[in-house]
């Protein structure tokens, strides 16, 4: 939860920290999501490697939308990013 919360951060170092601990199995999915939110073009390279991981919806974070683009990362289908992807079909709001 930390990691998340690093993602709410008006810190520029979070972005470096975040990136660091991109491959630790135990934070790298709330990282990735944490990086989502500051949104640094810095963080698209770490981003575009975790679209790789096993895990559906860390792969799904990793594919959001990056800074300075309007598709997300290279996905494995080749499609571009759409907002749809990832939804819930039974989650309310979504």
């Amino acid at each position: 939860m930390v990691f998340l919360g690093m993602g709410r951060s008006k810190r520029p170092e979070a972005v470096d920290i975040l990136i660091r601990h991109l491959d630790d199995p135990v934070v790298s999915g709330h990282t990735v999501k944490a990086l989502g939110m500051l949104r640094d073009p810095r963080a698209r390279a770490g981003l575009e490697s975790m679209t790789a991981d096993r895990r559906t919806w860390v792969r799904e974070a990793a594919e959001r939308p990056c800074p300075g683009s309007d598709e997300g990362v290279t996905r494995r289908t080749g499609r571009p990013w759409s907002p749809e992807v990832g939804r819930t079909r039974n989650r309310p709001g979504t």
